[in-house]
């Protein structure tokens, strides 16, 4: 068992950043075992001389010292000594005084690296990584919490869960991915209120202007008070990351977009009831 300690951005940031590297080793280690033959086509074994030799032996080195920053992050979940990183040397030997790598030495010590990168990108892929928030944080994301637990879920069961995605998504930075799960409820509350306007105005929903939405959120769904900082969130959502491409949203995009989210599917709820 391990503990799972709330973690700064800047440590989440860092884990993802050690995953990406482990797969691409992973993908280096293949590469290197799949064309191991073509490597040694006469003699089992080239010298300190040969290009390759100096090849592998960066693949080694970047294996190493991968293996001692992955083994500091992952100390701070208590694992023990033994499931931590394992260092492993290019096997080399001495020849008439000359640094040697044996094929059958080195394709059993790549099988080796190949295993123990597999097994500790697992370790990392299932790390639990929770943001460190300030107090005021953590009581605002309670608070979102309970109204989707009291006012959302009886209602919109498929939206409180939603909802209870993306927070959990924050919690663990993944700001992009919260993002756009409150963006498909946002869109599917937008799509029902352009329906209503299509009706009312008797017009295609291509001809419904923003203006004539935002209007109707303020009159009818959120209120006046409170309604400037809603629909910020939504704007946020549907102008810029449902379609730029290449754009994140910092954390407190994240958090305004689902605050933003949640009170909107509560003041949705409440003016559906007022209409039945």
């Amino acid at each position: 068992m391990f503990m799972s300690p709330k973690m700064k951005i800047r440590e989440i940031i860092e884990v993802e950043a050690l995953r990406e590297e482990w797969q691409s080793l992973t993908r280096r280690i293949f590469t290197y075992l799949d064309n191991i033959s073509s490597f040694f086509p006469i003699v089992d074994k080239i010298s300190e001389t040969d290009s390759y030799f100096q090849e592998v032996d960066g693949l080694f080195s970047d294996y190493n010292n991968l293996s001692l920053r992955t083994k500091k992050v992952l100390e701070a979940y208590k694992f023990r000594t033994e499931v931590l990183p394992q260092q492993i040397f290019l096997p080399i030997d001495i020849q008439l005084g000359k640094r040697i790598i044996l094929k059958g030495k080195l394709s059993a010590a790549l099988h080796r690296m190949d295993k123990e990168c597999k097994r500790i990108l697992k370790l990392l892929e299932g790390l639990p990584c929770e943001i460190m928030l300030s107090p005021e944080k953590e009581k605002e994301l309670e608070m979102l919490r309970q109204i989707v637990k009291n006012e959302i879920e009886k209602m919109l069961p498929n939206y409180a869960r939603d909802l209870n995605l993306s927070i959990e998504a924050f919690r663990k930075a993944c700001f992009l991915g919260s993002c756009l799960i409150v963006g498909r409820i946002i869109d599917a509350i937008l799509d029902e209120i352009k329906n209503v306007i299509q009706k009312r105005a008797g017009k295609e929903k291509s001809e419904i202007k923003w203006e004539e939405v935002e209007s109707f959120l303020k009159k009818e769904v959120l209120g006046k008070e409170g309604a400037e900082k809603i629909i910020r969130g939504v704007k946020l959502y549907r102008n810029k990351f449902s379609h730029e491409v290449g754009t994140y949203p910092s954390p407190e995009d994240c958090l305004i977009m689902i605050s933003s989210a949640i009170i909107l599917t509560k003041g949705f709820i409440k003016w559906k009831k007022s209409r039945d």
